[in-house]
């Protein structure tokens, strides 16, 4: 609470500091910007989650757009934010770093979020650039005026779509079959330095449509997904695929419901992520850091129920059978089959390179019999939730044989009357300890286990 307080304070501060600026912008026009009206007489128009026509019939400019971003006198923006501008010693940790903003946001999305930026999230901070009404307490000098000129919106728009590369936040997407893409994550946990990337992504392309598995940690790393989409085709995205109710996995949803895709989730997801909502959106804003809490996506569309089954038809012969195979990893855990790739998006319900984490809303009872369902597909390709695609043998170490174990050791263990943490510490791991997060799970997927079978054993 301090914090956040601390925040709106800061963010009052840059709006009055931000407007004494513009006096100077306008009436001295010093820094980058020349004498340019702080009001656009023409308007502009708000489509979706962007402003795709330019305020101004003028190109921007990028250099002019970094001038105006560095300085303290005129944008403020580091004040808040990071971004790579070494010259500038210190620079914000109130919002995210700028570095790969031209990868996550197209133009009329950037000139959006820096005309008015409470049109996509009304509790944000962060000032709005090119807005003149609505404010109280506001001086007489000030009435009528923005922060920023719309040439000046233009050229910071500039700037920030030369940020690509750098910082993003996915690795450009894995082609792993005829039709279908993923971005494999690393094994670490989400962290405001890898901006909560830590899982695998996916999609797929028909000849009419596109389907997403998954949808992001976050809204920007969703933008990222669609960015890397329409570099490989400009067909639209129909369909999202929410494999299970982890943040990880539905929290870019709207971004692609914006984009005009249906959202797909089972029934036990979806009553999860709204029972549980409150829990996730804190769960981000502590890991990332964040000040102004992410906005929870709206409800999925489509529900499948528990050991149901849908079909969706991409164009070209290209065809999703998506399963709902019950509490496993999570309750209600979707598994998407592409055909005829021979390939499926197995979500949670698969592991390699980490050990499996097991949560109190998993089953591992299911869980097993989730992966042993996997064994009667026709396919060659399997797509985890964590770790590096490959044929359905190359988890049964990592996923199978450990759930087993660790299934077949407590049930032992509470028949003979142990208690949990005796069962716990007896349980021999050694044959995992390679996996990353061993130290970190091991403890708890045990005690977790123990009283699955306590449960089932009374």
């Amino acid at each position: 609470m301090a914090l956040a307080r601390c925040a709106r304070r800061v963010a009052a501060s840059v709006v009055l500091v931000a407007s004494a600026a513009l006096a100077h912008a306008v009436d001295d026009a010093p820094g980058p910007g020349a004498r340019i009206p702080a009001q656009d007489e023409r308007g502009y128009v708000v489509v979706g989650d962007g402003i795709p026509q330019p305020l101004t019939g003028i190109r921007g400019d990028p250099a002019r757009g970094r001038a105006i971003v560095a300085t303290r006198q005129i944008g403020l923006c580091l004040l808040c934010h990071s971004g790579p501008i070494p010259e500038e010693r210190f620079q914000g940790t109130l919002a995210p770093d700028l570095s790969g903003a031209g990868s996550r946001w197209n133009a009329g999305q950037l000139r959006l979020r820096l005309v008015d930026s409470r049109k996509l999230n009304p509790a944000t901070i962060m000032p709005s650039y090119f807005r003149a009404d609505g404010f109280t307490r506001v001086g007489a000098t000030w009435h009528g005026r923005t922060i920023l000129g719309a040439q000046q919106i233009e050229d910071v728009v500039a700037f920030l779509l030369t940020l690509t590369a750098q910082g993003a936040i996915l690795p450009e997407p894995l082609q792993v079959s005829a039709h279908a893409w993923a971005w494999i994550g690393p094994y670490e946990g989400p962290s405001r330095q890898n901006s909560g990337f830590r899982m695998n992504l996916g999609f797929i392309v028909g000849t009419e449509a596109v389907a997403v598995v998954d949808t992001g940690y976050t809204e920007a790393m969703a933008e990222e997904m669609v960015a890397a989409i329409r570099r490989i085709t400009p067909l639209p995205v129909r369909h999202a695929i929410d494999t299970n109710s982890q943040p990880h996995r539905f929290m870019g949803n709207d971004v692609f419901r914006r984009q005009g895709a249906r959202v797909w989730s089972s029934r036990e997801a979806a009553s999860r992520m709204v029972r549980e909502s409150g829990d996730f959106v804190q769960a981000i804003s502590t890991t990332l850091e964040l000040v102004d809490k992410p906005a929870l996506p709206a409800p999925p569309d489509r529900l499948i129920e528990e050991q149901g089954t849908e079909r969706i038809d991409l164009g070209g012969g290209v065809t999703l059978e998506i399963q709902n195979l019950g509490r496993a990893h999570t309750g209600g855990s979707l598994i998407v089959r592409v055909s005829p790739d021979r390939t499926v998006f197995a979500g949670d319900v698969l592991y390699a390179g980490r050990l499996p984490a097991v949560l109190p809303d998993s089953s591992v009872t299911g869980w097993i019999a989730a992966f042993e369902r996997l064994g009667t597909l026709e396919a060659a390709t399997f797509v985890p939730g964590h770790g590096q695609p490959g044929p359905l043998t190359a988890f049964e170490l990592p996923t199978l044989a450990y759930l087993k174990a660790l299934k077949s050791h407590m049930d032992a263990a509470f028949k003979a009357g142990l208690d949990p943490s005796t069962a716990a510490r007896a349980f021999d791991g050694a044959r995992w300890r390679h996996l990353v997060n061993f130290s970190e799970l091991a403890d708890r997927n045990a005690s977790l286990a123990y009283l699955e079978s306590e449960r089932e054993g009374f």
